[in-house]
């Protein structure tokens, strides 16, 4: 009788147990692909606010949109960022298709929303610089 109340006790802290390793394993793929944004995010802005003196000279912030310096300068910056996206962009679809087999969750909506944003960021980006180097 005692061992029947201790065994459906343990196995109702163990389907809490189980609940919470189930919610955190549908959260972590968001919270991991938020990580890399904010990461990323953060490095671009470092970069393009203080620039390295060997890619934009006497220490300027490297602007996108309307770019005033060198032809060099700006096309290096917006490859560097290309590649910086395609990375990320890269990284989203591998966490939504782990997602997808390891945890046996529906599709993660959020995860691919943001790997389609990014893809039409970097096509933005592309063609920004594919504009600007015809144009000089």
């Amino acid at each position: 009788m005692v061992i029947n109340k201790l065994t459906k006790k343990l196995s109702g802290h163990n389907k809490f147990y189980e609940n919470i390793v189930k919610i955190l394993s549908n959260i972590l793929p968001y919270a991991l692909a938020i990580f890399s944004i904010a990461y990323l995010a953060g490095f671009i802005f470092i970069i393009t606010q203080n620039p390295l003196p060997y890619i934009a000279q006497q220490n300027q912030p490297i602007s996108i949109f309307y770019p005033r310096g060198t032809s060099q300068q700006t096309i290096l910056e917006g490859v560097a960022i290309f590649f910086i996206l395609i990375i990320l962009f890269s990284s989203l679809i591998i966490i939504y298709q782990t997602t997808i087999k390891k945890y046996y969750t529906s599709s993660p909506i959020i995860t691919l929303s943001l790997a389609l944003f990014i893809l039409f960021i970097l096509f933005l980006v592309l063609v920004v610089i594919v504009t600007f180097k015809f144009s000089i």
